[in-house]
């Protein structure tokens, strides 16, 4: 069975996902000022080079990666899929449903609520 497209509506839903949300699935991310740290998934390190901006919903690493983006830059990287991939794992982790035409309803709750909520 052929997926559908993702529509373009759906793909800027998923770059504005909270990089907080899907970044902290993965890593465990600290409070630092305004910013969020940890050591970089990506490479060996032992001071936190990786940061997340949620003011700017960005993440950066400023060791040796020297990348950054938003959310579904973040899990292709991760993850190590392709863009449609990394699409469908956001859209997982911040809860828009996937329906058959290939575009995502978004539900208005975050997975930090969950967690919080339910341990």
């Amino acid at each position: 069975m052929t997926k559908g497209a993702i529509t373009q509506d759906s793909i800027e839903r998923c770059k504005a996902a909270s990089v907080t949300d899907v970044v902290g699935h993965f890593v465990s991310l600290k409070n630092s000022g305004a910013h969020l740290v940890a050591c970089c998934p990506f490479h060996n390190e032992k001071t936190p080079s990786f940061t997340v901006t949620p003011a700017k919903n960005r993440w950066q690493c400023f060791g040796a990666c020297d990348t950054g983006g938003n959310a579904i830059d973040f899990v292709q990287q991760h993850k190590d899929c392709d863009f449609r991939t990394a699409c469908e794992t956001v859209a997982d982790l911040m809860m828009l449903n996937e329906v058959n035409n290939g575009s995502f309803d978004e539900l208005p709750i975050s997975i930090n609520y969950l967690r919080r909520k339910y341990g």
